[in-house]
């Protein structure tokens, strides 16, 4: 159990409530919207690349077999954070 924080002032906060609101704050903040223009955008997006080479191409062509399944899902931590594609392993 947390018992003490530090919230964005770095004031030390104890109470259950000021840990909360400690925490709200903080993903609030971070999961908060960026704001992009069209600029940005493009820019970004001429950095992507639009073809898959062959030797990719063939690995997506490929059904997933349920052992290939089984064996990811067996080897995914418990309460974990999403990856990066945001796939939670918690089934």
């Amino acid at each position: 159990m947390i018992k003490i924080t530090l919230n964005i002032e770095g004031e030390p906060q104890t109470t259950p409530s000021g840990i909360l609101r400690t925490f709200t704050q903080f993903f609030q903040t971070k999961y908060a919207t960026i704001n992009t223009d069209n600029e940005n955008i493009a820019r970004m997006a001429r950095h992507i690349k639009t073809t898959v080479p062959p030797e990719a191409s063939a690995l997506f062509d490929t059904p997933i077999s349920a052992e290939e399944l089984h064996k990811t899902v067996q080897q995914a931590k418990a309460n974990e954070t999403p990856g990066y594609v945001g796939i939670c392993h918690d089934i």
